[in-house]
């Protein structure tokens, strides 16, 4: 119960945020005292989505243009924001959005691009997807 609270207040710093995420906090206090379970953030993002297209790439293919399409309306999410993770695990913010969307990158994704999706006002990592990589 007091780990719900602490989450509370660190979201209650926004008021849209506290209106968004009231029912799935109180929710989420019915599990704990229910099961006797701590909650997670993780579970209550199970069904998020992020999806590249092309979903795969050839080692030797030259950067292409490719497609990000997300969902995350059913987990209270109601901002995020896709990072491009590097080889080095640094990231760069790629775009920005609402719960649900999709957006073209410019002709720089190579196999084994790595985009990360967070939300957009905690940054809290939601999912990732990276470009398959196939053999030239």
């Amino acid at each position: 119960m007091k780990e719900i609270k602490i989450v509370f207040k660190t979201l209650g710093a926004a008021a849209i945020l506290v209106g968004s995420f009231f029912g799935t906090l109180i929710s989420l206090e019915y599990f704990a005292q229910q099961n006797d379970a701590k909650p997670t953030i993780q579970n209550s993002i199970a069904s998020a989505t992020l999806v590249v297209d092309p979903p795969s790439l050839r080692e030797c293919d030259a950067p292409r243009i490719a497609k990000i399409t997300w969902n995350v309306s059913s987990t209270g999410v109601q901002s995020v924001k896709i990072f491009v993770r590097d080889k080095k695990g640094r990231e760069v913010l790629f775009t920005s959005g609402g719960s649900m969307g999709a957006a073209n990158t410019a002709a720089w994704v190579l196999a084994g691009t790595t985009f990360v999706l967070k939300d957009g006002y905690t940054l809290n990592d939601i999912t990732t997807i990276s470009v398959k990589s196939d053999r030239c």
